[in-house]
């Protein structure tokens, strides 16, 4: 794949990838054959590509489903009232994070500050 090679800066690329569409969003998988990645695990808090989040209905239902399927959470899901979120890593140290809005009309995008 040398244009992949020159566009990713790595060197006999072998991948498989899938492109996903909702409206004007796009999210892009790789998956790389070649070359082989390190096996280094992110913490959400780290520089970089920290986590992406994704929207789910039943968030119970979902995070059994996805632990069945190799996901691992840092616990039971967590009630803010009107939304619940948890995080977990999928096979490859990803952080995801799993979120259900319940009450829609409720919810407004704010700038959010935590403090221990």
């Amino acid at each position: 794949m040398p244009l992949a090679d020159r566009a990713v800066g790595l060197q006999n690329i072998s991948a498989t990838m899938a492109m996903m569409r909702a409206g004007s969003c796009f999210v892009e998988l790789w998956c790389y054959g070649h070359p082989k990645g390190e096996n280094k695990v992110a913490r959400p808090c780290d520089l970089g590509y920290p986590h992406f989040a994704l929207e789910v209905v039943d968030i119970q239902a979902e995070q059994v489903r996805l632990e069945n399927a190799g996901m691992t959470f840092v616990g039971p899901p967590v009630d803010f009232g009107d939304t619940s979120a948890v995080y977990g890593q999928d096979l490859f140290g990803n952080v995801i994070e799993i979120y259900e809005i319940r009450n829609p009309e409720r919810i407004q995008l704010a700038h959010l500050e935590t403090r221990n």
